[in-house]
């Protein structure tokens, strides 16, 4: 059994919050293009990022890569399958 067995109230607490606070962040990105604000966030890859990649571990990069930016998982993988 897993970790999350008989918890599933919490489980279906979490995905409701999830869901909210993408409809949020969705909100706020939409608002912020209305305003012509381009976030600041530096969307090349990192030394880090770039060494996973060199090692072969793309997956990570694209996970580091994501974390960072808040990028979609295709945008994050076009930008790892760049180099």
């Amino acid at each position: 059994m897993g970790k999350w067995f008989g918890r599933s109230d919490e489980s279906e607490e979490l995905r409701t919050r999830i869901s909210e606070l993408a409809s949020i962040i969705a909100k706020l990105r939409s608002q912020l293009d209305e305003l012509g604000v381009k976030p600041q966030i530096d969307l090349s890859l990192t030394a880090e990022e770039q060494q996973l990649v060199a090692q072969g571990k793309k997956i990570a990069a694209i996970k580091m890569y994501r974390e960072r930016t808040g990028s979609s998982l295709k945008d994050a993988k076009d930008i790892v399958d760049s180099l």
